[in-house]
């Protein structure tokens, strides 16, 4: 079983009040198997009297507290983006033969 945190909370943007409850775009990136973390980042974000939201000023009602990566999930984009490198190099070489 996986955990990830999950906030209730509203900003404002542009005068207009919004809520929301995501806490990261991508939940894989932040779950954890262990219940102890998932509490401990909600138990911190309640001490703090104001959270920097992260909003998408093209769609304000998409708006984030957290967009960290975890080492695992960088890892993934980084075999993908070599792989996707790798199959470039190889296009144009065959192109020019």
């Amino acid at each position: 079983m996986h955990y990830y945190p999950m906030a209730y909370y509203k900003y404002n943007y542009n005068g207009n009040e919004i809520a929301s409850n995501k806490y990261a775009y991508d939940h894989k990136s932040i779950w954890t198997s262990e219940l102890e973390k998932a509490k401990k980042v909600i138990s911190n974000l309640e001490s703090l009297e104001t959270v920097n939201v992260l909003v998408n000023p093209s769609n304000p009602h998409e708006a984030v507290l957290n967009i960290e990566i975890t080492k695992n999930r960088l890892s993934h984009y980084w075999a993908i983006s070599i792989s996707g490198f790798i199959l470039l190099i190889l296009g144009i070489v065959l192109l020019i033969l």
